[in-house]
């Protein structure tokens, strides 16, 4: 009797394991041979190393390269320039002004401090 054969895999869900998950299991089956002295502990150990060191390549392919900091938008430049023309130098003090001053890229920030020179005001100190 010929009985057609059933592809089981046709079926069969794709499951993605957590590589890190899997190792925890290897590990364990590397602790059961090396207490039943079917595998050496250093051989399990290195075992351990490199599969680590993999997880962590496959993880972590390359680290990119920061990125330069880009410039400050120029309306936020404008906004910080505007509150000093309102209110002196205190406004480089308050909360919005301080956030804004974070955000500056060190070529407008040194440009920054040239207005302030140039319009008499002290440096900016962030």
């Amino acid at each position: 009797m010929n009985t057609p054969i059933v592809n089981a895999m046709a079926t069969v869900t794709p499951v993605l394991v957590d590589p890190r998950h899997a190792l925890l299991a290897r590990a364990s089956a590397w602790c059961e041979l090396v207490d039943r002295d079917e595998m050496d502990i250093d051989d399990a150990y290195e075992e351990l190393l490199q599969s680590v060191r993999d997880i962590e390549q496959f993880r972590n392919p390359q680290r990119p390269t920061p990125k330069p900091k880009q410039r400050v938008p120029l309306m936020t430049i404008e906004a910080v320039k505007h509150c000093v023309r309102e209110r002196g130098e205190a406004a480089l003090n308050e909360p919005d002004n301080l956030r804004r001053l974070r955000l500056f890229d060190p070529q407008s920030l040194a440009e920054f401090d040239a207005w302030l020179e140039e319009k008499g005001y002290a440096r900016c100190r962030t």
